[in-house]
């Protein structure tokens, strides 16, 4: 246990001295004291899909050793005969051992509005009504609080999913709805007593356990920690619509729509926030929808071999690229998991300890959900549990059968079909008015659900009726500064493509460069090179002939030594024509381009060059995007801050290589910010705050 309610804890347990004689040991308190020995329990495979709740130990060192009394030692006032007033009466106030004082943080929010200005809304702009993605949090009575309670064990309990079960025991009877985290329990029910203490039964042994509950604050309104139980308390009420949790949002499979030409299934949902804005509490609702495939990793794992010639050791290799990694979705209990690793040695055949007794994964499934196992040769897909699921029971690594679980999301190549993409955004690209009706029909739900109804009634606590309405302001279309001192209005739509095929803001020439393609697409390169040749006079840019490399065949080792053969200091750009868009060509090229020879580069698949309908507009946009790789300008604004600097910083972690985290640093360099500085710094893994912003930064200035 950590935190003030542990210290406060001891300091009501133990601030009267003992009496003469005793011998009595202390009271014994959570994480204080030998801890009870650990069960020994078997790692199961799955144990029924689902990995254990999430949770720390109640252990803890807290702020109890520095108020006295959590390592054994006197407290104040406890068991001395004589005080020594003349001494503490020298003593002066802030003055003594530092290391023996307790720090006290406090925290406001930031001053971000000078004192003088007393309404933060700007006046340019036409005043437009304006409709949010937002619900109100109100309380149904204007008295209502929300309380905080510290539960405490004795003997202490290590297990979190325990703590919970000897809380849930007699919690009912005292709170009609509550949230219990294993240490700290919240309700807006006031108990008359500041200290509760009753009886419960430890199951598998039938230990009696004393549990005692303590009222320790009511929470701020707009504290962390009350924004947190909000939260929760959404999360409970879309549980009660039957709505699944996948990767921290909420989908409906009930409401699923079937690509059965795509071999594909949409699950519409919501991702939700509560957070406080301005003077209010506001429940913020995205929507959002998870692809999920409709054929098993298992067919995926057939079609792998099938493609590979039959050849075992490729499948290995092939499938473990494509498959390691990905997450996957259980279907017999809506779960997700990610693939750590792929067990090819391991079989439905396989037996595992349930119980002391040997259980086949075959049977296991059959008995625990009723699924009939076909492939008894198909290995098991592997998934690391979190550590902190570990602790609380789990077992490091779970087995998951391929024919049992489904792959989420899209690959690259299902991206790239437009037929495909067409279809989804149907259902998945949403104009305001069905999003609004998506919203205002989930909120309807909420009303037509006893369960969701019973528990905000319980809370105390009801959503406005309607979305959150504002008057915002329509701006002026800003004024785009080209090329020649010329200038252009954006659109409505805020488009004005047209306008650049004029005079870009600053162009540069491309001199030398060099184009890098297979040798059977030629004939389609030539109709390329005139349509640069006519888009890119008129916007002021300049394209000598390129030099021409020619690949005999499409492996990417071929395209690698092309590239290298040519590559001088003197060479401005390679263009690239890449025969697929198949994602380890394109990387291997940047690599090559990006770290082992640092060099303008620009891609371009010959299937984007090869159709003739729209291939001005395309090479149009391949120029603009050449110019501005190469410094130049497509086109700036007129900033009205003279002296100003924008810095961004971002950090990326890579999920599937537990490697070191990489920092993104960039900045403007001038006024229009239209030329950036950037950089990047490697750092520990995780680590989302960059150490070596100090040096970006002075990086930038030399």
């Amino acid at each position: 246990m950590t935190g003030r309610a542990r210290g406060r804890g001891v300091a009501r347990g133990r601030g009267a001295p003992p009496s003469a004689g005793s011998s009595a040991a202390p009271p014994r308190r959570p994480g204080t004291g030998p801890a009870p020995q650990a069960q020994q329990v078997p790692a199961q495979p799955i144990a029924g899909g689902e990995p254990a709740v999430n949770g720390t130990s109640g252990n803890g060192a807290g702020r109890a050793s520095s108020r006295g009394g959590a390592r054994g030692e006197n407290r104040p006032g406890a068991g001395v005969a004589d005080l020594p007033v003349t001494g503490m009466a020298q003593l002066s106030l802030g003055t003594g051992d530092a290391r023996r004082e307790r720090r006290v943080v406090s925290y406001r929010d930031p001053e971000t509005k000078p004192a003088h200005i007393t309404d933060k809304k700007g006046t340019s702009g036409r005043p437009l009504p304006l409709k949010t993605n937002y619900y109100a949090i109100e309380a149904k009575n204007k008295d209502w609080q929300l309380y905080q309670y510290v539960c405490e064990f004795d003997p202490p309990i290590d297990s979190r999913k325990l703590r919970k079960g000897l809380v849930g025991e007699h919690a009912d009877r005292l709170f009609r709805f509550y949230l219990f985290d294993g240490m700290h329990l919240y309700s807006a029910t006031k108990l008359a007593d500041e200290v509760t203490e009753f009886v419960a039964t430890r199951k598998y042994d039938d230990e009696r356990i004393r549990v005692s509950i303590k009222r320790v604050s009511e929470l701020a309104p707009y504290s962390e920690t009350r924004l947190h139980v909000y939260n929760v308390m959404m999360r409970q009420i879309l549980a009660d619509l039957e709505m699944k949790e996948v990767q921290r949002a909420y989908f409906s499979p009930k409401g699923a729509v079937v690509l059965r030409n795509h071999n594909l299934e949409i699950w519409p949902g919501f991702k939700t926030s509560i957070l406080q804005y301005e003077d209010q509490i506001l429940l913020n609702l995205d929507i959002s929808h998870k692809v999920l495939r409709t054929d098993s990793v298992l067919d995926t794992l057939y079609l792998i071999y099938n493609n590979c010639g039959k050849d075992f050791n490729r499948l290995k290799d092939l499938a473990t690229k494509q498959l390691v990694g990905e997450i996957v979705m259980t279907r017999y209990n809506d779960k997700t998991y990610r693939i750590d690793d792929i067990a090819w040695n391991i079989h439905p055949t396989n037996t595992f300890q349930k119980r002391g007794e040997d259980v086949t994964y075959r049977d296991y499934y059959k008995n625990a959900y009723g699924v009939e196992i076909h492939d008894n040769q198909q290995p098991m897909l592997v998934s690391r549990c979190k550590r902190r699921d570990q602790r609380e029971g789990a077992p490091e690594l779970l087995y998951l059968l391929p024919e049992l679980c489904t792959r989420t999301g899209l690959d690259d190549g299902m991206r790239a079909n437009f037929n495909l993409m067409k279809d989804m955004g149907k259902h998945t690209r949403l104009d305001p008015n069905r999003r609004h009706e998506k919203m205002h029909v989930f909120r309807q739900s909420i009303d037509q659900n006893s369960k969701a109804t019973n528990r905000l009634t319980g809370w105390g606590m009801q959503y406005s009726r309607d979305l959150v309405t504002l008057t915002g302001r329509q701006l002026p279309s800003e004024v785009i500064l080209l090329g020649s001192k010329k200038t252009a209005t954006a659109s409505r739509q805020a488009d004005w493509g047209g306008e650049l095929r004029g005079n870009l803001y600053t162009t540069v020439p491309v001199a030398n460069w060099v184009v890098v393609y297979s040798r059977q697409h030629e004939p389609v390169l030539q109709n390329f090179f005139n349509c640069i040749n006519r888009v890119a006079p008129p916007m002021g840019i300049q394209f000598a002939p390129p030099k021409k490399a020619a690949v005999e065949n499409t492996s990417i080792a071929a395209f690698l030594d092309a590239i290298r053969s040519t590559l001088d200091r003197s060479v401005q750009l390679i263009l690239i024509v890449l025969p697929t868009n198949k994602k380890d060509m394109y990387d291997a090229i940047k690599k090559q381009c990006c770290v082992e020879a640092p060099v303008v580069t620009q891609c371009v698949t010959f299937n984007t060059l090869k159709k003739d309908r729209g291939l001005m507009s395309v090479v149009s946009k391949i120029v603009i995007q050449i110019n501005c790789k190469l410094a130049g300008e497509a086109w700036a604004l007129d900033i009205p801050l003279k002296s100003a600097m924008v810095v961004g910083i971002d950090t990326y972690h890579d999920s599937s290589k537990k490697g070191r985290s990489v920092g993104g640093f960039v900045a403007s360099l001038n006024k229009t910010f239209t030329r950036y500085y950037s950089e990047t710094i490697f750092q520990s893994s995780m680590q989302e705050l960059i150490d070596g912003l100090k040096l970006a930064m002075n990086s930038m200035c030399l």
